[in-house]
């Protein structure tokens, strides 16, 4: 899956299923098939459903570590990325739906009682489900329903699906695991500068980008802005500059057939030899072995 960015916003604005279905479940797997997803944020709630192994998930400020078993939920447009953690394999399933998906129009009761605030950040489900916790069980099972029958495709299973994902919603509610939150103003600024930020590097990255002008951007001192960028993706700016040119490099790699001279230069890399390094310090081979999957 290659991800597409709306150019104003660093919105991901790949299509997850279509109009009349708006939902996709998508296969992941690191690092036969990748091995990080740069951060991003989009309008559905998306469950990751992990088969086996072991990944790194940020979801705003938070660090996760996902096993086999576990189940994470991510907010709708929370910014969040993940990487294959130390040299961990993972499989997993990646479930997205949009709130038109389990929604009714006109809006019904269920409507204003629990999709809208779900989908309008006013009311939060827990995030990280362990394998262990006693609730995993049960909401794994309805992710299996989901997951097969959208697999198996057989007479009646758009209705299944929907079913499961309702269902799947409605055990938080009947168990009280949902917390409402007031909005932290400063919290939510920050968020937003950061994306502004990150939407500042998406559209510059094949240029010379300092901290000085990332900081100028958001009008914070260069200081703070470091600060708050590492708080919320878990890296430095410098860092994410280099990871996201690497993630465009790896892409167009396996996507496209171009020196890789000239790829590294668009990428921003005007050191070939330095380019060299850091994707085999990343990826753990050099830009010519072809077989690198990173978005």
């Amino acid at each position: 899956m290659i991800l597409n960015y709306d150019k104003k916003s660093n919105k991901e604005i790949n299509k997850h299923g279509t109009p009349s279905l708006p939902y996709d479940i998508y296969g992941t797997y690191m690092p036969m098939f990748l091995q990080n997803f740069p951060m991003h944020w989009h309008d559905e709630l998306e469950i990751v459903y992990a088969l086996e192994g072991t990944a790194r998930y940020i979801v705003d400020r938070d660090e996760y570590i996902i096993n086999g078993g576990d189940i994470l939920i991510i907010p709708p447009n929370s910014l969040h990325a993940f990487e294959q953690y130390n040299d961990c394999s993972f499989a997993g399933k990646a479930i997205l739906f949009s709130r038109k998906m389990v929604d009714s129009n006109p809006l019904d009761i269920c409507s204003v009682r629990y999709i809208a605030p779900l989908f309008n950040n006013e009311i939060f489900l827990p995030i990280h489900i362990t394998s262990e916790n006693s609730h995993n069980p049960a909401l794994r099972g309805f992710l299996d329903k989901a997951v097969s029958s959208h697999s198996e495709k057989t007479p009646g299973y758009e209705l299944r699906v929907k079913i499961a994902f309702l269902e799947f919603i409605q055990y938080f509610y009947s168990n009280n695991l949902y917390t409402t939150l007031k909005n932290n103003s400063s919290s939510e600024k920050s968020l937003e500068q950061v994306k502004v930020i990150i939407n500042y590097i998406s559209e510059h990255y094949s240029e010379k980008i300092t901290l000085e002008e990332l900081a100028a951007v958001v009008n914070l001192s260069t200081y703070y802005m470091a600060h708050i960028f590492k708080q919320y993706t878990g890296i430095s700016p410098n860092r994410y500059i280099n990871e996201h040119r690497l993630a465009i490099a790896g892409n167009r790699l396996l996507n496209e057939n171009t020196a890789i001279l000239n790829i590294a230069m668009e990428c921003g890399f005007n050191n070939i030899s330095y380019f060299n390094r850091a994707f085999k310090s990343k990826y753990g081979m050099t830009p010519n072995s072809g077989c690198v999957a990173v978005i």
